[in-house]
């Protein structure tokens, strides 16, 4: 016994223990009830009282108990002429009082519950006044007293609700009190204000709405029952590939079938009701389309609509030719119907015509071909919001450029004018054949007012690409004074992304050897060589910079130790560090017998194509960040260069001449210069030349990019050194130009 007391004891400390190391909320939430009382105190079971009844549940329909915080309803139903005359709600600890709403409309009270659990103290009494609700001449129906509750002062808010005789329906009720006057209701609940009233009503005969459903569509109406002279709603919701054509409503009248079509159309319908019972039902038709296509480039075809044309329906294809072209033939289902275009002025070009047809039952292809007036069109590419680029045409009749409108034939002179809205600035602007991988104008950029450029027009239509961005923020551009020349630049202030030219000029007997762009990091610009003599040019940080330049004795112009001014490739490594397409392998040193890899001769190419960025290629040999990563993915993409396998490149892996070779003919090829070789077999290896290699290094012969390591010496399979690579690079450079 001792045992087993003990055992109850540690239960019951276990118990407080838990209960001492759960947070305070975990009992404060519940849940808790609510009980009901009468006015004498005594309970009134399930909120069962003598003269009505409360129920008491969540605003979502849940029974109790309850959590804290939850809105509980108290729906309040009476007897006849009773009413709820007194209802407290308090807690059931402390006897404080919670506060109550009253839904006069909804006939309940809601309270939201605390954190314990809840008395509902509550009195049914007769009305202040014996209302007494009565009623004149009700037929065929009756209306019953539902509840009431009580409002302001000595008023009843009544709860009503109507019930007709079989085959009726309420047409109107009013209700009056006693001094006849008429009492505001809504949604079936007045209040009596103490007083005596009278319901006035009247029930009418209702008639029965019947929907025929189909295999093609659905019929749905607003009411199921209607009586004489109501307007009755029907909505029709066919199937895809059907719509109603017609809606019908059917009934018997003295024996005899009657049918009457509704008034309507596209799936809404409506109609009066007769006094009998009817039937809806509906017809379906299939739906046919008008499949429009251009034969060839020049213009477009639109139909009135894609779809849902039924037989022997008006449909009608519109043709707009666009500027430069006319219709040359239109089609419908093979029928050439060409000369049956209405046009909206003289001619086709740039207008409008239209073609019309009555549906047949089958799907319609429509097809136009045009042809173009002109040799070539001009093609802008822009976003209109930050700017506005205009084409002219030189008229050599009128002597001066004309707004360019048709076309162009080839050899015209096109003007560009790009101009760009305030707050912007021009750029980028790109000029591309359309019909060829070469362009009439390199990518370039320029800064700040508006541009002009003139080209001759090739024989295909070209692309005019123009790229506008926001005007930024000047920062200053230092220019430190240089010894033994002097240097400037075109401006003192500068945008991010702004082209900054630089002219260096060096003082007799002393050449340029190195010109150096550094921002407020310490971070080193690319400095790019630009057409003019002596002039360079760097794209604006978003920081200040300093432009400094070292002037050298010509006899010692590059900065390397290892490069002697009288040996074989020093003007090759002059050329490629002045152009930016080599760097040394630190500050004195070149390593001119020193390997080239795959990775540096794809970033030279790289350089000396402006850096243009591209997304990673997808080798798995080539990580992020590398020097040569942005290089490999720009050639990859481009076909100037291919992996060693489908998913590697190889980028540390020393290059052979004949892959160099190759390398530089995809290149020029990418350019748009021709690929014609010449005979190489005059040299003794010639036959060492891979298959793959043999047009790419005849290419390089005949061009001058590559020479022999003798006169009779090509040594494909030979690993290039730095300085060949120079070498190689100057002679393409040279042959490009």
């Amino acid at each position: 016994m001792k045992a087993r007391l003990k055992k109850l004891m540690a239960a019951a400390l276990t118990l407080c223990l838990m209960l001492a190391m759960l947070p305070a909320g975990v009992l404060a939430d519940g849940p808790y009830t609510v009980t009901f009382y009468k006015a004498d105190e005594t309970e009134a079971a399930n909120g069962v009282y003598e003269k009505g009844t409360i129920t008491a549940k969540s605003e979502d329909g849940e029974a109790g108990p309850f959590a804290a915080g939850t809105k509980v309803v108290l729906s309040v139903t009476t007897d006849l002429l009773y009413l709820l005359s007194s209802c407290r709600v308090e807690e059931a600890d402390t006897g404080d009082e919670v506060s109550t709403s009253l839904s006069v409309e909804k006939g309940n009270i809601s309270f939201t519950m605390p954190e314990g659990d809840v008395k509902v103290i509550a009195e049914f009494t007769i009305g202040q006044s014996t209302v007494v609700l009565a009623k004149t001449d009700l037929e065929h129906g009756d209306f019953n007293w539902v509840g009431s509750i009580k409002g302001v002062g000595y008023s009843q808010l009544v709860i009503l609700d109507n019930t007709p005789d079989p085959g009726y329906g309420l047409d109107y009720y009013k209700i009056t009190d006693s001094t006849g006057d008429v009492l505001q209701t809504r949604d079936n609940v007045f209040d009596t204000y103490g007083e005596d009233c009278t319901i006035i009503a009247k029930f009418r005969l209702v008639y029965d709405i019947t929907t025929a459903q189909s295999d093609y569509g659905t019929i749905s109406v607003d009411v199921q029952q209607a009586g004489e002279n109501d307007t009755v709603n029907v909505t029709v919701t066919p199937i895809e590939g059907y719509v109603d054509s017609k809606v019908y409503c059917t009934y018997t009248k003295e024996g005899e079938t009657v049918t009457e079509q509704l008034t309507g159309g596209s799936g809404s319908y409506t109609f009066v009701m007769p006094a009998y019972n009817v039937t809806i039902y509906a017809e379906y038709e299939p739906t046919y389309t008008v499949n429009t296509s251009a034969g060839n480039y020049g213009g477009i075809v639109t139909a009135s609509k894609d779809s849902g044309f039924i037989r022997g329906e008006q449909a009608a294809v519109t043709i707009q030719p666009y500027y430069g072209y006319d219709l040359l033939t239109l089609t419908v289902d093979g029928e050439d119907v060409t000369d049956q275009v209405t046009w909206d002025g003289n001619g086709s070009s740039g207008r409008t015509g239209t073609y019309s047809f009555l549906m047949p039952s089958n799907d319609v292809n429509v097809v136009a071909t045009f042809d173009r007036l002109f040799d070539s069109e001009i093609y802008r590419i822009y976003d209109s919001r930050y700017g506005y680029v205009s084409i002219n045409v030189w008229s050599e009749a009128l002597d001066k450029f004309v707004p360019y409108t048709l076309g162009a034939n080839e050899g015209d002179l096109i003007q560009v004018v790009v101009a760009p809205s305030s707050g912007y600035v021009v750029n980028g602007l790109s000029i591309k054949e359309r019909d060829s991988l070469g362009s009439s104008v390199d990518y370039w950029r320029s800064w700040g007012e508006s541009i002009t450029y003139c080209f001759y027009m090739p024989d295909s239509g070209v692309d005019i690409h123009v790229d506008f961005t926001e005007a930024a923020p000047e920062h200053i551009v230092y220019v430190d004074r240089a010894a033994n020349g002097s240097l400037k630049a075109d401006t003192t202030w500068a945008a991010d992304g702004q082209i900054v030219y630089v002219t260096a000029t060096p003082d007799t007997g002393y050449v340029l050897s190195s010109l150096f762009v550094k921002t407020a990091k310490g971070d080193q610009l690319k400095v790019y060589e630009a057409k003019k003599t002596g002039t360079y040019y760097f794209y604006m940080p978003d920081q200040y910079v300093t432009v400094s330049a070292y002037f050298a004795p010509a006899a010692s112009a590059l900065p390397f130790n290892d490069v002697a001014y009288k040996s074989w490739y020093y003007d090759a490594v002059k050329f490629v560090y002045d152009k930016g397409i080599m760097d040394g392998v630190s500050y004195y040193k070149f390593a001119p017998d020193a390997t080239i890899t795959r990775g540096m001769v794809v970033t030279m190419l790289w350089r000396m194509a402006g850096e243009p960025y591209e997304a990673a290629a997808g080798f798995t040999d080539v990580a992020a960040g590398r020097y040569y990563t942005t290089a490999v993915a720009w050639a990859a993409k481009n076909g100037i260069v291919e992996g060693m396998t489908a998913t590697t490149f190889a980028p540390d892996q020393a290059i052979t001449r004949e892959q160099l070779a190759s390398i530089l003919y995809r290149y020029a090829k990418w350019l748009g210069f021709s690929g014609y070789g010449s005979d190489i077999s005059g040299y003794t290896d010639a036959g060492k030349v891979s298959s793959y290699a043999y047009d790419a290094m005849s290419w390089a012969v005949r061009s001058g990019v590559v020479t022999g390591t003798s006169a009779r010496v090509l040594d494909p399979q030979g690993t290039a050194s730095r300085a060949a690579a120079a070498q190689m690079f100057m002679n393409f450079y040279n042959y490009i130009k």
